[in-house]
């Protein structure tokens, strides 16, 4: 397979907590991270993307005061988002996958917590740059 086929293909990756909560443990353990500058702001349970269209996030959670870096007055919204994020996708024994400088397109369901920014069905753009750093 070449690598203009597997970007071409639509790829889907699961949390381990994902996994978890679905009783699909034989699943390959993944950690999905949301970052700002190389450090930690969020996870992700799940996310879906296709090279030729935006990416979607299925569940989410942002810890509200690294998330103030990047949204103001903590709202997840597009009208609120100050700075682009990373997602970084991990897998053991293999590179980990960075998606830079993604915004939100839209936002449905979030709420909050005393400490968490927390939501559901996130739609962000296309990265600017997809890479791949080292094996784990």
């Amino acid at each position: 397979m070449t690598i203009k086929d597997k970007l071409d293909r639509t790829l889907s990756f699961v949390s381990e907590s994902a996994s978890k909560l679905l009783n699909t443990a034989q699943k390959p353990s993944i950690d999905i991270l949301i970052l700002y500058r190389g450090e930690p702001i969020g996870i992700a349970q799940q996310i879906t993307f296709n090279f030729d269209a935006r990416l979607w996030i299925g569940r989410f959670r942002f810890t509200k005061e690294k998330a103030a870096k990047v949204f103001k007055d903590n709202r997840l919204h597009k009208s609120s988002q100050l700075h682009p994020f990373d997602i970084v996708i991990r897998q053991e024994g293999l590179p980990d996958i960075i998606l830079h400088d993604l915004m939100i397109e839209e936002a449905g369901y979030t709420y909050e917590s005393n400490e968490w920014l927390i939501g559901e069905n996130i739609t962000l753009s296309h990265p600017k740059k997809v890479s791949l750093n080292g094996k784990r």
